[in-house]
């Protein structure tokens, strides 16, 4: 999460923010709907379907950065449009893990609402000067780059403890944390150190994929965990073909774009463990959003990796209906 703070580009979204920001809350809003009607036509009730069609609302941005990384397409018009939306996503999903405490605290909702929003003001604010205070350690930081590692590292860790401290969650701490840093000159040097890092606990997210399947109940996951994974396996990319081409984009990058978003995300499983520390207890909630990660992430990456190859396959079918 540190990482996607560090990515999140203010003046990159400047450039692209009209597509960037109709495209990725048009995505939040309409695969959040759809899959809360999936959800509670499958018989779940109202609460683990609104908390189930959140969480797969979001993207991986950690995996989708990688794979465009690696195939060299960041730059290419898909691949920058694609990164905008993900970070509006990224902003909407931070918006979300602030606020959900507010939700499910049992004092008054615009009290808790109004507290948690002026400690993150104030965290905001508290972050921003102490990162214009320690741009002189940073420069001193870069001449080595061992120790600027280990200086990122420490100030991930002091900013998420010290969020922590303060009433808000680790997450983000380490969010706000990469944000104050990707502002800086050395943005792009950072991130080149922690690449390594970033890979490691990509591993252990995966790790972490498996530990959360409950063997146990895998029977009344299996059915509903297909569902899901084939909704956000198509459902996700045709909306995200369908904004695009509302905005006037070609076919190819429509398309492209839209396989590129078919994957559910780390922030789902943020989400989660939070909703469950908030007090809400079900058992199949994170083995059926673990399976659904699984299935998705792996089938995803391939579709990313040859979604030009794909889209030959395909391209005949989009003659049918003119230039």
């Amino acid at each position: 999460l540190f990482l996607v703070g560090l990515s999140l580009n203010f003046h990159f979204l400047r450039k692209i923010g009209k597509v960037a920001a109709v495209t990725g809350i048009g995505q939040v809003i309409f695969t959040s709907i759809f899959g809360f009607g999936i959800l509670s036509f499958l018989g779940f009730d109202r609460e683990f379907s609104i908390y189930l069609a959140l969480a797969m609302t979001f993207s991986s941005t950690i995996i989708i950065m990688k794979l465009l990384g690696e195939k060299k397409e960041t730059e290419t018009v898909y691949g920058r449009y694609t990164m905008g939306l993900m970070l509006i996503q990224d902003i909407i999903a931070i918006l979300l893990l602030v606020m959900l405490p507010a939700f499910k605290s049992g004092d008054s909702f615009i009290i808790s609402f109004a507290l948690i929003i002026l400690k993150s003001v104030l965290f905001l604010f508290f972050v921003y000067f102490a990162s214009k205070a320690i741009l002189v350690l940073l420069h001193k930081a870069a001449q080595s780059g061992e120790f600027l590692l280990i200086f990122t590292i420490a100030w991930c860790f002091a900013m998420a403890g010290l969020a922590e401290w303060i009433g808000l969650s680790l997450e983000v701490g380490a969010i706000i944390a990469g944000i104050s840093l990707g502002a800086s000159t050395y943005r792009v040097e950072v991130m080149s150190r922690i690449k390594p890092i970033r890979d490691f606990f990509i591993v252990l997210f995966f790790i972490i994929l498996g530990s959360e399947m409950d063997i146990s109940n895998i029977k009344d996951v299996v059915f509903p965990g297909l569902v899901l994974s084939f909704f956000v396996l198509v459902g996700n990319p045709f909306i995200l073909f369908w904004l695009f081409r509302v905005m006037k984009f070609s076919r190819r990058v429509s398309f492209k774009a839209g396989l590129t978003a078919a994957q559910v995300s780390e922030f789902g499983f943020v989400f989660l463990f939070l909703v469950t520390q908030q007090g809400y207890h079900n058992e199949i909630l994170l083995p059926l959003f673990t399976l659904v990660a699984i299935v998705t992430i792996f089938i995803s990456s391939y579709l990313i990796m040859y979604n030009g190859q794909i889209y030959k396959k395909v391209e005949f079918i989009f003659n049918y209906f003119g230039k």
